[in-house]
C-alpha cells in the first residue's frame, strides 16, 4: 500500500468535499436531529433471533458520541463510536485540506493481497464487534 500527496487537479472528483460534506451532515444529524420524537424502531434480526444484528445500537451509539458521552457511546457499540471518531477526523482533515488547499492524502492499494487483507480485516472487526454486542 502506497500513501501519496497529491495536489487537486481542476477536474479530478474532490473526495474531501464529497465525503467531508457528508461527513458532516452525519455529525450534525447525530447531535441535532431530534430522534426521540421518531416512533420506536425494533430490530427485525433481534425479535427474531433473541440476538443483536452486527450493528444494532449504531444509531444510538452516535447520538451518544454526538451529544459528547463518549464512554456511554462506546459501550454500547464499539464499532459505531470507532466510526465515529473516524468520521470527525477525516472531517477536519477535509475542512483543513479544502480551506488551505492543500494536497490531498490518497491511499494506494499496490498488490492483490493487500486488498483482500483489508476486506477480512473490515470482516473481522464486524464480527468481533458482533461478538461484543451478544456478550455484553
Amino acid at each position: 500500500m502506497k500513501i501519496h500527496l497529491r495536489k487537486l487537479t481542476p477536474n479530478a472528483i474532490d473526495h474531501e468535499m464529497i465525503w467531508g460534506g457528508i461527513g458532516l451532515l452525519v455529525l450534525l444529524t447525530a447531535r441535532f436531529f431530534p430522534f426521540s420524537l421518531l416512533p420506536k424502531f425494533s430490530c427485525p434480526f433481534h425479535i427474531l433471533t433473541g440476538y443483536p444484528c452486527p450493528s444494532c445500537g449504531m444509531t444510538r451509539s452516535f447520538i451518544l458520541m454526538g451529544h459528547l458521552k463518549f464512554l456511554e457511546g462506546l459501550k454500547i457499540n464499539p464499532l459505531g463510536a470507532s466510526l465515529f471518531i473516524f468520521i470527525a477526523t477525516f472531517v477536519g482533515y477535509a475542512f483543513i485540506a479544502i480551506i488551505f488547499r492543500l494536497r490531498r492524502i490518497r491511499l494506494q492499494v499496490t498488490e492483490k493481497r493487500e486488498g483482500i487483507f483489508i476486506r477480512i480485516a473490515f470482516i473481522l472487526v464486524i464480527i468481533i464487534n458482533w461478538i461484543f454486542l451478544i456478550i455484553a
